[in-house]
This record gives C-alpha cells, structure tokens and sequence, in this order.
C-alpha cells in the first residue's frame, strides 16, 4: 500500500453490491482519513449530517490516543459519483471483487459523511496534536544536543521516541471505511436517518427534517419552510427550545403539533395507515390550524409580523408551550376534522368557527401566572408552571377540557 501523496493514494479494497448499491469496503490509514475525508467543523451546521460536538471528537482522540488497543466501527461514507474508474479488480470471490481503489486528495469533494463524524474529526484532532507534539520533541532534542547536557539528551530523546511512536500509529493502524456509490442528497438524508433509526441515539429534530418516509416529518419540513408562521422559526437541531432561544418550535414538536391536528391528539401514522393516508390532506388540515392560530391569538399573530420574538412570548404567555399547542392542536381534531372517508382527514367549517371561538375566549387568559382556569384542570404542577405537564394522561386529560370548552364555553374568571 502507498503512503498518502498529494496527488492520489491507493488501498486495498473490496466492491460489493448491497441493496442494489455498489459498496467499497476500504482498509484506510489514520493518517489517510484527514487527507480524503470531509473534516466536520463544530461550529457550523453539517449538511445531511447533524452538528458534530466537538468535546466528543476530542474525546475519542485522546481514547484513540491513550489506547494503543481500541475498538471503532466502519466509517460509512456515500459518494455521487462512480468510483469504478477508481478501482482495479485483481480477482473477483463470490460476487466480491478484490482490488486497489484510487482515491484522489480531491476525494473530499465528493464524498459524504453517513455515520462516523466525531471519529473523523477526533482522528483529524489527533494528527494536528501528535504533528504538534513531534515537532516540539524534535526542536527539545536539537537543543539539548547543543546544550550537551546528558539529563535533558534522554529526556529528549524518550519523549521523541514517543512522538515518533505516535506518528508511526498514524502511518500503520488502519480504519475500515465503507463507501456507498453514486447515492443523492436525498438517498443520502434517507440512509443517515435509518442508520440512526436503528441506532436510537439521534435527536429528534434532526431526524425530523431527515427522515422523510414518515409522513408527519414531510408535512412539518414542507410548513417550515412554506408557512410565514414558521419560517425561520422552526429549530431542527434542538427538541427543547431554552429561554433565550430564536426559534419558537422544535421540529420535533411541530410534529407533535401536526399529528396531533391531523392525526390524533395520541395517534400515530403506522406504515399501513400512512399508505393510505395523504400528505397533502395532512398539510391541508395542519395549516388551517396555524392560520387560525395566528388569527386569533394576539401573540402567535405579532410573532408573525415580527413584532415580537419568541423568546419575549415564552417569558409571558402560555401559548409558547410545545404541550398547550399540543393540546390545542388536539382539540382542533376534535372540534374542526372530520373523516368522510377513512383515513382523508378534512376540515369542517362549522367546527372552525366553534374553535376560533375558543381560541378568542382563551386569548387574554393564556398569561404568567397562570389563571385559576388553568390550574383547576389539574395539569398544571403548581400554580406558578409556566406550561403543564407532558405525561401523556395529562396531555390527553387537558385536550379533553380544551374540547369542552369549546363545546360549552370557557368559563369566566372568579
């Protein structure tokens, strides 16, 4: 195998179909990885990726590191172009070509990182710090040589002998790197999500705006970016918006928000029943939600026209709560959606105009503290909660009054 080269490096390789797809299987040196790999910053969003954190790359450099026995998966990377120019076939096993695969240094412009971010990152890390560490261990031997002091040479040379170590790690230890072939962002999106899916260790915003079989997910990244309420207000990196944030809504709650409107306020769209349902009834029912919304209640319609930010709502209204939308959000369902036919969500002007009605009576009772109102229902933990609880009988037990509020009225302050 060759040494890494400005220019173009090979490795030995395997190609394979999986799925339809042709997959590179790659041994790959560590020295290698920041030289043809996309190196994430964590300071800026990773497109088709989520946000590399960038404690967690320095800590898996300084385990790599510290353990010269370690343990790391695949690096699974997907390209959009073919690399079978690339590859040399030596011989082929059981549909398994095994060859020499040439990688450009102006690989990284075309791959894509599907899973393995921080392990790059933290290699990159690693390789400036060990590169670092060897040049000041070269300049300490030079100088203790010029000195010509006995004690300072070996302690020196040990701690050049280390460094040396390190860069040879660099140079020998390799890293298996899997790349998927001629795959779109949007393939690539998919596979990121199901990765993570099967992995259960993905935020949930994130997964929001990337996995877009779930037709709930489709929906709320169609509204982000079409529904003046929401564009720019939606956050598809946090499910928990703090005080100060800029956005209003996690992508995660608007989910919630839209299943909860769509769906049900405790539905949730198997793959059989979103087969049958369609996005378009489900965009059509969520949007007439948020237009009433905005309509009625003072503070979701400033928030629109920009005269208030969310951050100013959150510190003195209700309705910035992901649960009370929620909860609304249900009892919309239940006031204003009707099903003619199964599973083909439609809205009922007559059950509109019952819950614009709510909405009015509710929208100078929704600030901090909260009134006896709210905290009579029993779903609030304290009279001085800013939003009530999110267990789910709580959830179902407050959409529950909202609907009989809006069947029989709100009723008036004491």
């Amino acid at each position: 195998m060759n040494e890494p080269q400005h220019g173009t490096s090979q490795y030995p390789a395997y190609r394979f179909d999986r799925g339809g797809v042709s997959v590179y299987v790659v041994a790959m040196p560590i020295r290698a990885v920041s030289l043809h790999l996309p190196i994430p910053d964590p300071t800026e969003p990773f497109q088709g990726n989520r946000r590399v954190d960038g404690a967690h790359a320095e800590g898996f450099a300084q385990y790599w590191k510290q353990n010269e026995r370690w343990a790391a998966p695949p690096l699974l990377l997907d390209s959009r172009v073919s690399l079978r120019k690339w590859f040399a076939v030596n011989h082929t096993t059981g549909g398994v070509a095994h060859g020499v695969l040439t990688v450009p240094d102006t690989s990284v412009d075309a791959i894509k990182i599907l899973d393995g971010q921080h392990r790059i990152l933290g290699w990159s890390i690693a390789v400036e710090q060990i590169e670092a560490e060897y040049s000041t261990a070269r300049r300490l031997a030079d100088q203790a040589l010029r000195a010509g002091e006995a004690r300072r040479i070996r302690e020196a040379e040990t701690r050049l002998e280390r460094a040396e170590q390190a860069r040879n790690r660099l140079r020998h230890e390799h890293v298996t790197v899997e790349i998927y072939e001629k795959i779109d962002e949007v393939e690539h999106g998919q596979f990121f999500s199901d990765i993570a899916i099967n992995a259960k260790g993905i935020n949930k915003s994130v997964l929001a705006s990337l996995d877009q079989r779930d037709i709930v997910n489709r929906v709320a990244s169609d509204l982000a970016e079409s529904q003046p309420l929401l564009k720019g207000l939606v956050d598809f990196e946090k499910d928990r918006m703090t005080v100060k944030s800029e956005s209003f809504i996690s992508a995660k709650n608007l989910g919630d928000v839209i299943r909860a409107a769509a769906i049900g306020p405790e539905s949730r769209a198997t793959q059989r029943r979103e087969e049958r349902m369609r996005a378009a009834d489900v965009s059509v029912v969520s949007v007439q939600f948020l237009e009433v919304l905005e309509a009625e209640i003072g503070d979701v319609r400033r928030l629109a026209a920009g005269d208030v930010t969310p951050s100013e709502i959150r510190a003195r209204s209700l309705i910035a709560s992901p649960t009370i939308l929620r909860c609304l959000a249900g009892a919309f369902r239940e006031l204003a959606v009707s099903e003619v036919e199964r599973d083909r969500p439609q809205v009922d002007p007559e059950g509109v105009a019952v819950f614009r009605r709510l909405l009015g009576s509710l929208d100078r009772r929704l600030g901090f503290p909260i009134e006896k109102l709210w905290f009579s229902t029993g779903h609030f933990p304290t009279e001085s909660s800013k939003a009530p609880s999110s267990r789910v009988q709580d959830i179902r037990g407050l959409t529950n009054t909202l609907v009989m509020w809006g069947q029989f009225g709100v009723p008036p302050r004491t």
